[in-house]
C-alpha cells in the first residue's frame, strides 16, 4: 500500500505546473507497473494462503477478497487507460481518479485484513 501512496503522490505531483512535474510523471510512470506486479503477486498470494492455509474460511468468501479483487480490477484499469494519456484527453481525465478509488481500496483492505487475522 506504501508503494500504491507513493506512485500516486508523484502522479499528482506530475499534474502541478510546477518545474518538477515532468520528474514525477517519468517517476509515476516508471514505479506504477512495479506496483501493480506487487498488488498482483500479493492478490495471488492471499488466495494461495487461504487455500492451503486457512480452514476456518474459504477462498471468495470475505468483503477481504471482493475489494482486493476491486482493487486488481482498478489498476489493470489504470494501466489500461494510462496507455492513452499521450492522446486522448478523456484518458487523461480519467486516469487519475481511477488510481484514487483504487487507493481509497487498499486502505479499506487493511482495515479488512485485520478481521481476518488468526486469533
Amino acid at each position: 500500500m506504501f508503494a500504491a501512496a507513493r506512485g500516486a503522490a508523484l502522479g499528482v505531483g506530475g499534474r502541478r505546473p510546477v518545474a518538477g512535474a515532468l520528474r514525477d510523471r517519468r517517476r509515476h510512470a516508471t514505479m506504477m507497473p512495479w506496483v501493480l506486479a506487487l498488488i498482483l503477486l500479493s492478490w495471488a498470494g492471499g488466495v494461495a494462503s487461504v487455500w492451503w492455509l486457512r480452514d476456518d474460511i474459504s477462498v471468495a468468501d470475505s468483503a477481504h477478497f471482493t475489494v482486493g479483487t476491486a482493487i486488481v480490477a482498478a489498476f489493470v484499469a489504470a494501466a489500461l487507460v494510462s496507455r492513452r494519456i499521450d492522446v486522448d484527453g478523456w484518458s487523461r481525465r480519467v486516469h487519475p481518479w481511477i488510481g484514487a478509488a483504487a487507493l481509497l481500496l487498499c486502505g479499506w483492505q487493511v482495515f479488512l485484513g485485520l478481521q481476518l487475522m488468526p486469533r
